[in-house]
């Protein structure tokens, strides 16, 4: 066997371990569902086709997968040698259960934080690696920049960050489709379907709860009014406009623009689908002292390949009928920045 196949065998091996320790009735189904998606391949491999992009591999350092969810990833990275993983989640039920299964099978190589506001209480050039795989575009705008400058900060000189996403706005089709997710998500209705998902519970509809549990003495009418009115507000400062406006009747009317970006209103304010341009990014990791440059895995595009075949077709009738004159970052939904701390 290659040392690939012998690398696959223990990758898979890892997961079935970790499949067979959470079949009891108390592991949660949302754990089992990612777990199913692990133990199948389709997450691990592709996972590792980012950490195949850092150069030099994991073997002997420790990574930091930012935005973790569960922490899935774990058994990944130590099977590809890493010495230690830390995974950090801003939902507490997510690191709580993470801790639980995942940390009890790797009690000495894990560690699960809760990170509130992008703040990541680690000490400074303490990891080696970190991984940022469909989070950024999550990340409430007011939290941005302390994204960017806790990840420098936590690199050790040498380190490698890696921004993994689906939203680049430099790809025409991103733009299309993404206007309409936002919209589904901000106003429902509750199960109608997206290009890539079905909404839960729309946005409009948790604020109308949030006002109804927060203040019972309001009116049907005024609940309305103010989740109609509240949108992109979160947290806190949602509650106090709620006050506001139940106690003193002021409220700032802030109504959803189709076309706009939409926020989750409760704690943290994650946003849906937020897209970014490449090159936005690579602009944003050298302000916070970090070299930075768009990498290339295997093209991803979650059309149909009809659809593909078609959409090339039209560029090439447009283009005078003439060849691809290579990629460039709009060929791809999908964008990978490499940053690495001097």
């Amino acid at each position: 066997m290659t040392s690939e196949s012998n690398e696959t065998t223990e990758i898979e091996a890892a997961y079935r371990r970790l499949a067979a320790h959470t079949t009891g009735d108390d592991v949660p189904p949302g754990f089992k569902t990612v777990g199913a998606d692990y133990e199948n391949g389709a997450r691990w491999r592709f996972d590792k086709s980012l950490t195949d992009l850092v150069p030099g591999g994991l073997s002997g350092r420790t990574i930091l997968d930012f935005g973790a969810k569960y922490g899935h990833a774990a058994p990944l990275f130590i099977a590809l040698g890493a010495k230690a993983t830390i995974h950090i989640d801003a939902v507490d039920a997510y690191v709580e259960t993470g801790r639980r299964f995942i940390g009890a099978l790797y009690p000495q190589r894990t560690t699960f934080l809760r990170v509130d506001e992008c703040r990541v209480d680690l000490r400074s050039a303490s990891v080696d690696i970190i991984l940022v795989n469909e989070v950024i575009s999550h990340i409430n705008p007011a939290y941005l920049d302390t994204f960017y400058a806790e990840t420098s900060r936590l690199l050790a000189p040498g380190g490698y960050m890696l921004i993994s996403d689906g939203n680049n706005w430099a790809n025409a089709w991103v733009r299309s489709v993404l206007p309409e997710l936002w919209d589904a998500w901000e106003n429902g209705p509750k199960g109608r379907k997206t290009d890539r998902d079905v909404v839960s519970e729309p946005y409009i509809e948790q604020r109308r709860t949030i006002a109804r549990n927060a203040r019972p003495d309001l009116g049907e009418a005024a609940v309305e009014r103010f989740a109609r009115n509240t949108s992109g507000m979160f947290g806190d400062a949602l509650l106090a406009a709620l006050n506001d406006f139940a106690d003193k009747g002021i409220l700032t009317e802030r109504p959803y623009r189709y076309g706009t970006v939409c926020t989750n209103p409760g704690p943290g304010g994650t946003v849906m689908e937020r897209p970014f341009h490449p090159d936005d990014v690579v602009r944003a990791l050298e302000l916070h002292a970090l070299e930075a440059r768009q990498v290339w895995r295997q093209p991803h595009d979650p059309r149909s390949p009809l659809r593909r075949k078609l959409s090339a077709w039209k560029q090439f009738v447009l283009s005078g009928f003439k060849p691809p004159q290579g990629r460039t970052a709009g060929d791809d939904s999908m964008f990978q920045i490499l940053a690495r701390k001097p």
